[in-house]
């Protein structure tokens, strides 16, 4: 599995909606299942296209995300992180790291 973000800074002004495109490769040779999840974000902040996806062996797909924090936020820098689990052997999972910039 390949995992790519397209964007690893994103600035993200409270009540507007910003979008990430996650990026994910089946290396294998077989059929995998995919899980998509965000660490250290309120879920209430997240919305996925698709939290779960299939692909083909070296098919490639992006699922988009849209992170939006709430009105009152505190301004300042927050890591996050995208966490892309394998559901299929040999269960790899994938941690891509986000800075999440809140402005003043």
């Amino acid at each position: 599995m390949y995992v790519e973000l397209s964007d690893r800074r994103v600035v993200a002004t409270p009540g507007h909606a910003q979008p990430l495109g996650i990026t994910i490769s089946n290396t294998s040779d077989v059929i995998a299942g995919y899980a998509l999840r965000f660490l250290g974000a309120d879920p209430s902040w997240i919305s996925l296209t698709e939290s779960e996806i299939s692909l083909f062996p070296d098919e490639t797909r992006t699922v988009t995300a849209e992170i939006t924090v709430p009105a009152g936020m505190v301004a300042g820098d927050r890591r996050i992180a995208v966490q892309v689990r394998e559901l299929t052997p040999p269960e790899a999972t994938s941690i891509e790291e986000i800075v999440l910039v809140v402005p003043e």
